[in-house]
This record gives structure tokens, C-alpha cells and sequence, in this order.
């Protein structure tokens, strides 16, 4: 004969297993909070640990990028207090803003090893831009006056005139002006202001520097001193040679123009005085004008 129970009482069988439930559930909880204390609060040396994060890159870069990386780590310790939990675009993103000179940051993590590996790649530098201030008719009406202006311009700018940029044509650092036709330089004399993580042109102009610089050395043995950007020429170029004259081209159709000037530099190169020469004009079809 079996017993029976009023409904307000449980039997001793459902009594134990609601026991054993609510047991389970407290050793489930002391697990989840165990392996949360071993994850955020376990106890370390310091907040960067070169045994857990390797930085691999230009040691020139190494020290600096470390202290923005423990810098970034500390606004939200709590959170990053185990560096595998990093979130890896959040930090790229943080250590890009802060370093111009690096080109990409590349995050790796190791779960098994317990470690973060930071690859840091340097930021190549193509040329120097530099930018011309304007000068205003009102400064100055003799050319002797503008260029004391100008000079006096330069010297008390805060900012330098001129910076690095890549193949992507990013100002990634300042730079003193340098002459010659070793570095590929630019003048830009549209009167636009930039400054760094400013893109000039773009990454077609920088080609097309680059191998105009590069065709016409190789064609005539021309060297290219820098390259002008004015707002009368522009989109066209001009570039200054080494010899003292100029090459006045189109950015669109500059390879066929300099074909065609090898063949009537090769022909004419006798006959004419490059010492007396001011400028050639490429950006006739066909022809070739000098003045």
C-alpha cells in the first residue's frame, strides 16, 4: 500500500533530488567564479610581461611601442589584466594613431603558450614633400624683399614645411628640407596648407614621380633635382633637372612623351646648348618645344 503526502509536503525522493539540484549548481558557480578569479585576478609581477608579450620589429620602435601597449593595457585593466584577452583591432588601431612611422602591426596570440606576439613593421619613406607658403603681393614688391619674407616665414613656423611621405603618399614625419637629386622631393607651390596624415596626391602621383625620375635617367641620363607642383601647370608637372632647365609633362601620357625625347635629344643634342636652355615642353603630341 502505497503513501501519500499532502500536496504542501514533498516526498524524501523529491526532497533529495532538489537537494542534489541546488548542490550541482552551487559547485557550478564556485567553478565559473574559480575560473574567472584565474583569468582577470590572478595575481601577476607587472602589467606588461615580456614572457607573455614578444615584440619582434625595429628596435627603434621596441621601448616606445612597449609603453603605449602598457598605456593602452591600463585603461581597462580590469578587463586586460589577462593579455591574451586584448582585443587585437583595438590595440592595432591605438598603436597606428600613435606611431606614424609604423606601417602595420601585425597581433598574434597563442593560447596554448600563453602568449601575444606584436610584429612591428616600419613605414617606408619614398620622398620629402615639401609645401611653399604663400606670400602675398602686399608683403613685398621687389623678388628680393619676397624671399626675406619667405625665409623670415620658414624660421619662426613652428611646424616644419616640409615631411616623408610613403607609396601611399601619407606624411608620416617631419624632415628638414633636403637638395639634391638622391631623394626624390616634391615642391608644392598650390598654397594648400598639410600637414602630417595628410595625402597630398595619391598613390598614382607617387608612380608617376617615381618613374618619371627613373625613365628619363635611363633615356638621356637626365637627373631630376625635384619636381614642381604649381597651381598654373597642375594637373601637369614640372620637373628640374640637375643641369638647370626644366621638363614641363603631362602625369597621364609621360612615357610616350619621353620616348619620343630620346629620339630628338639623340638627334639634336648636338645643336643645341643645354646650358642655355630654360625649359622643355613634353606635353605636345609629336613635338618637342624648348625655350
Amino acid at each position: 500500500m502505497s503513501t501519500r503526502y499532502p500536496k504542501q509536503f514533498s516526498s524524501p525522493k523529491k526532497v533529495k533530488k532538489h537537494h542534489r539540484l541546488k548542490l550541482g549548481l552551487f559547485i557550478l558557480g564556485i567553478l565559473i567564479l574559480g575560473i574567472i578569479f584565474l583569468i582577470w585576478y590572478l595575481p601577476k609581477k607587472e602589467i606588461l610581461n615580456d614572457r607573455e608579450i614578444i615584440f619582434i620589429g625595429p628596435d627603434k620602435f621596441i621601448e616606445s611601442v612597449k609603453l603605449k601597449v602598457n598605456d593602452f593595457i591600463s585603461q581597462d585593466y580590469f578587463f586586460y589584466k589577462n593579455n591574451l584577452l586584448i582585443n587585437s583591432k583595438n590595440l592595432n588601431d591605438y598603436l597606428i594613431n600613435n606611431f606614424l612611422e609604423i606601417d602595420s602591426i601585425d597581433i598574434e596570440k597563442n593560447f596554448l603558450k600563453k602568449k601575444l606576439t606584436i610584429k612591428i613593421s616600419a613605414r617606408e619613406g619614398i620622398g620629402i614633400f615639401c609645401s611653399s607658403p604663400i606670400i602675398k603681393e602686399s608683403d613685398a614688391s621687389a623678388t628680393s624683399q619676397k624671399s626675406i619674407n619667405l625665409e623670415s616665414k620658414i624660421q619662426n613656423s613652428k611646424s616644419p614645411l616640409c615631411y616623408w611621405f610613403d607609396k601611399n603618399a601619407f606624411l608620416f614625419k617631419e624632415t628638414p628640407e633636403l637638395i639634391g637629386a638622391l631623394v626624390l622631393r616634391i615642391t608644392d607651390e598650390r598654397g594648400e596648407e598639410f600637414k602630417l596624415k595628410s595625402k597630398p596626391f595619391d598613390k598614382k602621383m607617387v608612380n608617376v614621380f617615381i618613374n618619371f625620375k627613373d625613365l628619363i635617367k635611363k633615356y638621356v641620363n637626365f637627373e631630376i633635382n625635384d619636381f614642381l607642383i604649381t597651381p598654373e601647370l597642375y594637373p601637369d608637372l614640372l620637373a628640374r633637372t640637375t643641369l638647370g632647365f626644366d621638363i614641363k609633362f603631362e602625369s597621364e601620357r609621360y612615357e610616350e612623351a619621353l620616348i619620343k625625347f630620346r629620339e630628338i635629344i639623340d638627334k639634336k643634342i648636338p645643336e643645341i646648348n643645354l646650358q642655355k636652355i630654360k625649359y622643355f615642353d613634353l606635353r605636345t603630341k609629336d613635338r618637342l618645344y624648348y625655350k
